[in-house]
Formats: C-alpha cells, sequence, structure tokens
C-alpha cells in the first residue's frame, strides 16, 4: 500500500536496485521523487535501508576489485622480464596504508592510552603546562 508519498516501500526498493545508492539516481529511478522523499523512505522503513545500505556495500566491492585488479596487473608487469615500464605503486600503498597496518605500513601512527596524559603547550620561552 502506498502510503502519502505515492509509493511504497517496494517500490522504493526495487528503484534502488542498480542505482549505485544514490539518492538522486533512486529519485529518477521512481519516475521524478525528489532526493528528499529517498530519504524519509530510508529513514522509516528498515527494509529500505538495508536494501540502500546494501547497494552502497556492492560499490565498495567493485571498488576493492578495482584496486585488486591494479595491483594483480602490477605484479604481472613486474615479474615480466622484458618490461620495461614503471609500474603505478598508488593503490598499492593504499592496500598497504589501510590493511598492512600490523606489518608497519600507515600514513599515520596511532597510540592507544589509558590514564592521565600531560599536555605542555610552549610559546617562545613560557611554558604553560595543562594536566
Amino acid at each position: 500500500m502506498a502510503n502519502k508519498n505515492g509509493y511504497t516501500a517496494e517500490q522504493i526498493i526495487k528503484a534502488i536496485k542498480g542505482s549505485g545508492g544514490i539518492k538522486s539516481t533512486i529519485a529518477v529511478n521512481l519516475g521524478g521523487a525528489s532526493y528528499h522523499t529517498v530519504q524519509k523512505y530510508i529513514d522509516k522503513y528498515p527494509t529500505v535501508k538495508e536494501a540502500f545500505e546494501a547497494e552502497r556495500e556492492k560499490n565498495l566491492d567493485r571498488a576493492e576489485g578495482v584496486i585488486m585488479g591494479n595491483i594483480a596487473l602490477g605484479a604481472k608487469t613486474l615479474s615480466d622480464p622484458n618490461n620495461k615500464q614503471p609500474v603505478d605503486s598508488g593503490d598499492a600503498k593504499w592496500l598497504l596504508s589501510r590493511l598492512g597496518k600490523h606489518r608497519g605500513y600507515a600514513d599515520k601512527s596511532e597510540i592507544e592510552h589509558s590514564g592521565d596524559v600531560n599536555i605542555v603547550l610552549t610559546w617562545g620561552d613560557n611554558d604553560q603546562s595543562n594536566g
């Protein structure tokens, strides 16, 4: 049964499929709904929210596939003794910085601490402590 906006949750779910999780695309798939109408359905209906999140996850899977494919292509290129072309290592660096932290690959260090921390701010010759 359609609500006051004229759509059923099932119609919204159908419009989500193949949209990439882009709300304006979902609105177009509905035949001219607004972005805000789509957002209201996502907020109101758990089944719509689940379908929307699943569609977004597909994009993450696709992006991971591209990265892994580029890494595999780079490895294949490097293993070719006749190859004289450099390999773009950007995807490999990105993946290592996200998934290889336990091996020491990271953009920044993460430190966990429990307890008190004394912060010292220094301006010229004046030290001020905040503890």
